[in-house]
């Protein structure tokens, strides 16, 4: 099959027409669960138009879910298209025309490369711009978790300081009811330092409290108390930290990933989310090119057991599942940032390739 050949024209608008109603009617599914747990918040929430508020918040939401949904709508669309080829015999009057068995591949390649492209544009500028418009905007269940208003109270431990403090997230954080304990590697407490606010400075990690009191150790070992109006002290995080304190690091901009990734030790989040944004180039390729080994190994000569189908629609749904599971190792540590962000991919280009060189050697 020629690259762009009329066989490979088919198998391609075949393929992207099945993907596109299978993320079709997943983000109809996925709209109606988020408006039954959203609509009163958007009808409260709304000023002015309540139509406009709804397209509003589902243009946001339809970046994320398609973000989310797209390479397991690659898998399952390449498994029911190939399906569909071989229910029409298409296969089979090709391959008695001499054609080879995975003459369709190079089809796949430019799928995988038209749809990992769209995958890295969403994972690395629309979909961290889609949720924080949200966070903007006070729409749905990303301005509760990420929105500016103080938090409860939070911890933060580096080094041999605690932090403990109500946090504010915005283009200029703040901190509340702040309390630092500082020597902790100590046999004892080396200084307690309490404060109603907290803003940074221009310099990292500096920053500027007020209404303070201070418990520093005196001569004779004993806690001395001090009030301050203000002072300007070092604090174990910074305002870029602070910016997205707790927010999962896939969904922040480009820009500010690479500045978290820049801090001395970015932790396994970051990493792992920003090795993810490389390998979404090749996920959609890669899940519908095990879709289409699942399809043709769905067959057993010429019929399609229901149990055998079944059974090859739940493998792949778990290996597209142990992507993610695979991610989430890597968030927390487990795993190494780069087994994380590649390991799913290879396992499932591993079964790609086995059930491909099966089918291939198959009389």
């Amino acid at each position: 099959m020629r690259l762009f050949s009329i066989q490979t024209r088919m198998v391609i608008s075949l393929h992207l027409r099945v993907i596109g109603f299978i993320v079709f009617a997943l983000l109809m599914v996925a709209f109606s669960i988020d408006l039954a747990s959203t609509g009163k918040q958007l009808i409260n929430t709304s000023q002015g138009s309540l139509a406009h508020t709804i397209a509003r918040y589902l243009t946001y939401r339809g970046v994320d879910i398609v973000t989310r949904l797209l390479p397991m709508a690659c898998l399952a669309g390449g498994l029911i298209a190939e399906l569909l080829r071989r229910q029409r015999m298409e296969t089979v009057i090709l391959s008695a025309s001499g054609a080879a068995p995975w003459a369709m591949l190079p089809a796949l390649a430019l799928i995988g490369l038209l749809l990992g492209g769209l995958q890295v544009v969403m994972e690395t500028h629309l979909r961290p711009w889609a949720v924080f418009q949200q966070v903007e905007t006070g729409l749905g269940r990303y301005a509760d978790r990420f929105g500016p208003e103080l938090s409860q109270p939070q911890w933060v431990v580096k080094n041999a300081t605690a932090l403990r403090a109500r946090i504010g997230r915005d283009d200029d954080p703040e901190m509340a009811d702040i309390m630092v304990f500082s020597g902790l590697n100590n046999a004892e407490l080396s200084a307690i330092t309490m404060a109603k606010s907290a803003h940074p400075t221009a310099v990292d990690n500096q920053w500027i409290l007020r209404d303070v009191v201070t418990w520093q150790h005196g001569a004779d070992s004993r806690m001395i108390k001090q009030q301050h109006h203000q002072l300007v002290t070092d604090l174990p995080v910074t305002a870029a930290e602070l910016r997205y304190f707790a927010v999962p690091a896939l969904y922040l901009p480009q820009r500010d990933l690479r500045r978290v990734l820049a801090l001395p030790r970015p932790g396994g989040d970051a990493r792992t989310a920003g090795l993810r944004r490389y390998g979404a180039l090749f996920l959609p390729g890669i899940c519908a090119l095990l879709g289409a080994a699942l399809g043709h190994a769905a067959w057993r000569e010429r019929r399609l057991p229901p149990l055998r189908a079944v059974g090859f629609g739940a493998l792949g749904y778990v290996s597209v599942v142990s992507v993610k599971i695979f991610w989430a190792l890597g968030e927390h540590d487990v795993l190494p940032p780069a087994w994380a962000a590649f390991g799913g991919m290879i396992w499932m280009a591993l079964l790609a390739s086995a059930l491909i060189l099966r089918q291939s050697l198959r009389p």
